[in-house]
């Protein structure tokens, strides 16, 4: 990391321009993930200290507080009640912080709170001192006040020790109540610069430079704003209606929460904002990108000009423009790229700056802006997630006949990658996004660690695993308990036609058939009898209110073709009314419903859940005093950003540019914003040909045999625990497994054709394998 240092005196006296060095990063990451961090066997990572509170702070699986986790399969955190109010303390470990340098400290918080009023919610502050003592923890670094964080939330606090020395630092959640909710923290960071420092001009201490690469999304208050202005420190805003930081309930950023808007002017545009300085280097190539919005004034079909520029000083006078938009609007978030070289060595920053002769032509939103050239790199972020299907009754990974799990790595500045899965087939991958398979039941520690030229960083999840090998109903979901973002009732998503009706997960403007997408191993039949849906709007026209709740639904099962649900591969159809699934009442809650067949659907994988309303639902009211016909489900956004919902649109939104064909198709096809998402829909299945085959004897007695069904070898009468081998004709031996008890099923895919010999404690037995 390249950092500048002050001007010595002989500097100044010579007319030199600042000098270079390198600093020393500190960097200290927790996530409370790896198990050699709680090498001592303790609930807390070694060095750590905690107190003896009602509710002591201490290492939990996020699925068992029911917070998830925002990395890894495990949080620090607190449980959900208590008998009094808490006051409870944890601190870190010691670490040695360097005098006059600033250290960020951040953590991420999930706490829903207790119930109303907000006396039951909880209150996280973060304090530091020289010793693990209540007492040492005289500087109070930030706190959250009363409040709820319903997801995971980040907190971001900044330290400048006065002098060298080990300081540590202490987290206090205190409530005034009992019954206030669970609090959870993952991934504790304290990073900073040693000695720290950036480019000082003598002649102007007031410029701020900063290093590459440089990412600014306008959300960290706590380390990039101080107060004084509305735009981030070394930031500068000019003009009669000058960019802020700010965030508007129509426009959802382009990246994390916050961006920066110019208002509607009254005059026409004179307005520009400029970045900080960064030293850049002569012949080499930098790439600035940024997310622009700019729809302009449809009412006086008035817009504006825009353009990025670049020069030494922030002033329109020292800056020339690298791109020029000119009468531009847009209805959505555009990414803009733009590539400089400077001609001499120095020390550059951009502006954007706004123009045209039209007054109200509307605001116009910035996000995301970003600086980064080959030679300058940031540390690795090691993340991943996975999409899958899940036990609903035990939270577990469903693997069926060996079916294989697709990683999806979602690291950041990383050149290579190492897996490792003790006990998964493979238990090591280079692969970017690997595909392993989980051979028994248990838990596994998945580690990926990310690598480049500056470092690496590590993450591990423990993924549960639950093999079927009997049949049963299993109730399979596609919700992940432990990464995905579940949705409150508050938060299900609306398109903007109708933001109280038109619902994502259900009927709107743009299509009212949508399914949900069960990737289950092909070559097996399911049999679906069930369905358990999450109910959240419901609501029958008041002006047709018989003919609505008589109005058809279908639920189908469709096959897979080229990726998305085949209308012409129907596995059943199950039809009833309005008021036959949902009743007849307006929903004022959130519930869940249960729908059952007739008899089972049964269905090849992979297969496709699919709700299907009816086209004369009636979705507009001339009236604004009368109700309209709307449903829509729960549902959840997958942290691996793969949609597994898909829908039937007979329009698009007009920031759209997808053309429908009459097919089904993801949801983000329809409208990008909207990647990732699921239907919080599970489907009570039976995987049919897994049920353990026993040989019985005249007198029903279990008999020993082995039977060969394509590559599925049966071996009844073997008792629990011991040995089953199957050898070929010279001995050799191609599988083993330990035995269950009456029958054991081993999978002889990678075996060729010929002669085997199968032994148990009870004897052996021959097979042909054609």
């Amino acid at each position: 990391m390249e950092i500048f240092t002050r001007k010595t005196a002989l500097a100044l006296f010579l007319g030199l321009f600042a000098t270079s060095t390198y600093a020393k990063e500190f960097s200290y990451i927790e996530t409370f993930d790896d198990d050699a961090t709680f090498a001592t066997g303790g609930s807390l990572p070694d060095g750590w200290l905690g107190d003896n509170s009602v509710t002591p702070v201490q290492r939990y699986e996020g699925s068992y507080l029911g917070s998830g986790n925002h990395s890894g399969s495990y949080v620090l955190g607190t449980l959900a009640s208590s008998s009094m109010g808490r006051d409870s303390w944890v601190y870190t470990k010691k670490m040695s912080l360097k005098g006059g340098v600033t250290y960020t400290i951040s953590y991420w918080l999930h706490m829903p709170g207790g119930v109303a009023p907000a006396a039951y919610n909880n209150n996280v502050a973060l304090y530091v001192g020289n010793d693990q003592t209540r007492e040492a923890a005289t500087t109070k670094l930030g706190e959250t006040g009363n409040t709820v964080f319903s997801e995971w939330t980040q907190q971001t606090y900044q330290f400048t020790p006065a002098a060298d020395g080990d300081y540590a630092f202490a987290v206090n959640i205190t409530s005034q109540l009992y019954n206030s909710g669970y609090v959870a923290i993952d991934d504790f960071e304290v990073s900073g610069d040693e000695p720290g420092g950036s480019i000082v001009n003598p002649d102007d201490p007031d410029k701020v430079i900063c290093e590459l690469p440089y990412s600014q999304s306008f959300d960290n208050e706590n380390k990039d704003y101080d107060g004084t202005t509305y735009v981030p420190k070394g930031w500068l805003a000019t003009g009669s209606s000058t960019f802020v930081t700010a965030n508007t309930d129509d426009l959802k950023a382009a990246d994390g929460t916050y961006y920066l808007i110019a208002p509607e002017s009254k005059v026409k545009r004179d307005d520009r904002v400029y970045t900080p300085f960064f030293h850049m280097k002569a012949g080499e190539e930098y790439t600035a990108s940024f997310y622009l919005y700019m729809p302009g004034n449809s009412g006086y079909q008035h817009a504006s000009d825009f353009s990025f520029t670049v020069g030494d000083e922030q002033d329109s006078e020292f800056q020339k423009p690298l791109l020029t938009l000119t009468d531009y609007t847009n209805e959505t978030w555009t990414k803009q790229t733009v590539t400089y070289s400077p001609d001499e060595d120095g020390d550059y920053c951009f502006s954007f700056a706004l123009g045209g002769e039209n007054a109200y032509a509307g605001e116009v939103c910035l996000d995301l802006f970003t600086l980064t050239t080959p030679e300058a790199k940031a540390k690795p972020k090691a993340n991943f997630s996975f999409n899958g299907h899940f036990d609903l009754m035990n939270s577990k990974l469903i693997v069926i006949d060996g079916s294989k799990v697709q990683m999806v790595n979602q690291s950041s500045d990383s050149d290579s990658y190492l897996w490792e899965v003790p006990g998964a087939v493979p238990e090591t991958s280079t692969e970017a996004n690997p595909v392993f398979s989980f051979p028994e039941d248990g838990d596994y520690n998945v580690k990926l660690t990310a690598t480049n030229e500056r470092g690496e960083s590590s993450t591990t999840e423990k993924v549960s695993v639950e093999v079927i090998s009997e049949s049963s109903q299993l109730p399979i979901g596609v919700y992940n308990p432990n990464d995905d973002e579940l949705w409150t009732r508050s938060k299900v998503p609306a398109y903007d036609t109708n933001p109280s009706c038109d619902w994502v997960t259900g009927v709107n403007h743009y299509y009212n058939h949508f399914a949900e997408r069960f990737n289950l191993p092909e070559g097996r039949k399911y049999g679906v009898s069930s369905l358990t849906l999450y109910l959240c709007y419901y609501n029958i026209a008041s002006r047709y209110y018989s003919d609505q709740a008589d109005e058809p639904v279908s639920i189908v099962l469709y096959g897979e073709k080229d990726g998305k649900p085949d209308t012409d591969n129907e596995f059943g159809r199950y039809t009833s009314t309005m008021k036959g699934f949902f009743g007849t009442l307006g929903l004022s809650e959130a519930e869940m419903r249960s729908i059952p067949f007739d008899k089972p659907i049964v269905a090849d994988g992979p297969f496709y859940v699919a709700f299907e309303f009816s086209d004369n639902l009636w979705i507009d009211e001339p009236d604004a005093n009368l109700s309209r016909t709307a449903v829509g489900f729960g549902g959840f956004t997958h942290r691996s950003k793969l949609t597994t919902l898909y829908v039937q649109p007979t329009a698009v939104p007009a920031t759209s540019s997808f053309v429908p064909d009459g097919s089904y198709c993801p949801v983000d096809s329809v409208d990008a914003q909207y990647k990732g998402l699921g239907l919080n829909l599970v489907a009570w299945t039976s995987v049919e040909g897994t049920e353990t085959a026993v040989a019985l004897t005249t007198d029903g007695s279990v008999a020993f045999d082995a039977r060969l069904s394509g590559d599925r070898l049966t071996v009844s009468g073997t008792h629990a625990g011991e040995t089953v081998l199957v050898s070929d004709a010279s001995g050799k031996t191609v599988a083993i497994a330990k035995a269950a008890d009456k029958s054991t099923s081993l999978h002889l895919a990678n075996v060729p054709s010929g002669i085997y010999i199968v032994k148990t404690a009870q004897g052996v037995r021959k097979i042909v394998k054609r």
